[in-house]
């Protein structure tokens, strides 16, 4: 960045962190957690372990919120700092400081924007991630298959774990459906706006005549909760069958009736589970899907309550189209949301996803970026 640009991302941050944040709300954090630590020294305390463990994260989120806002505000001062040295007399040494800074202060500022805008229920939780084919057969099965790798590769610079749950993998190329678990802080508060269509433009490997094709895919994405507490099933409203799991080929294939579906009755949503060599380790994977499902049907449903209340259109088609990769005759990844435009597909799709998911979480919460 030049001198200029590093001046406006500066300024750009300082002003979006009194947006985020104020003086009155970083002064209500430091004495709740001097209540907690004085509560702590209360013989009985710890006999409620409920409350250490809600407290306990409490703690741990104020502090990261304190010393996160601390670190930037410090980093905005040295970067002013050096900015003001190099007006005075230009020196390379300290040009590369002003870019390093600068360069860090705007990685930091977004982790902790991203953070404080994850404060809904259950956004802190797992996620379930399924990924469907939708119009264009073969073209489509390869771009589901694109997807997945590309959320694998995002969870993997995350930390994030990632364990197949089911999968139907194409005779020719691809997946034509997926459903695996992301374990990590945060999971689901990231990846819940993925939901939706994903429309891919480019000219397919699988036309010999070198036509440009279009094709969509569908994703959806619900909470995962180590206790669903929320979620009770009903033995009648279930009809559970078995059937034979089936892979890519090769030795590994199941070849017994391990694969377990089931089917809740009440609303048809449907879950298969067939990574287990284990019947019944499949049948408990995929009630613990179906609650996450529910609970995520329960989620929408509240949201939907709260628009129709506030006097605002509700979509009810499920494939709403939310993003377009456009790989020909241009290069272009956008965001309908949130109008996030990227002109390096290759960079998304390697799982650089932390720009796009920071733009529609921002939109999300009326913010202009």
């Amino acid at each position: 960045m030049d001198v200029y640009e590093i001046k406006n991302s500066v300024n750009h941050i300082e002003n979006s962190l009194k947006l985020l944040i104020d003086l009155d709300y970083l002064k209500e954090l430091e004495l709740e957690i001097v209540d907690i630590e004085n509560m702590m020294m209360e013989p009985s305390y710890y006999s409620n372990h409920d409350l250490v463990l809600s407290n306990s994260t409490i703690i741990s989120n104020n502090k990261h919120i304190l010393e996160s806002y601390h670190l930037i505000t410090g980093l905005i001062e040295d970067t002013k700092s050096f900015l003001a040295m190099l007006h005075e007399e230009y020196d390379h040494e300290i040009a590369n400081e002003v870019d390093k800074s600068a360069t860090y202060l705007q990685q930091v500022f977004n982790s902790f924007e991203t953070y404080l805008l994850m404060d809904e229920d259950y956004d802190q939780s797992n996620a379930i991630m399924e990924i469907h084919v939708g119009a264009g057969g073969t073209e489509s099965q390869d771009w589901v298959e694109m997807l997945y790798k590309m959320y694998v590769s995002y969870a993997k610079k995350k930390g994030f774990k990632i364990d197949v749950l089911s999968a139907h993998y194409a005779q020719d190329v691809g997946i034509k459906n997926i459903t695996f678990k992301i374990d990590g802080l945060y999971a689901y508060g990231l990846l819940k706006n993925e939901k939706g269509s994903h429309r891919l433009v480019r000219i397919s490997p699988f036309d010999a005549s070198g036509k440009r094709h279009t094709t969509v895919a569908s994703v959806n994405v619900s909470p995962i909760l180590d206790d669903i507490k929320e979620i009770e099933l009903n033995d009648n409203d279930l009809q559970i069958d078995t059937f034979k799991s089936s892979g890519a080929g090769g030795q590994s294939v199941n070849t017994t009736d391990s694969a377990v579906r089931v089917t809740h009755l009440p609303t048809g949503i449907v879950v298969n589970c067939s990574n287990e060599r284990s019947q019944t380790r499949n049948k408990a994977i995929a009630l613990e899907v179906l609650k996450s499902k529910l609970l995520e049907l329960k989620i929408q449903e509240k949201e939907a309550q709260l628009k129709e209340l506030k006097g605002e259109y509700v979509n009810a088609n499920f494939g709403s189209q939310i993003r377009s990769y456009t790989f020909n005759p241009y290069s272009l990844v956008k965001d309908h949301r949130s109008n996030y435009e990227s002109t390096n597909p290759s960079l998304i799709m390697s799982g650089d996803l932390e720009d796009v998911i920071n733009s529609v979480l921002r939109e999300k919460k009326g913010m202009v970026k």
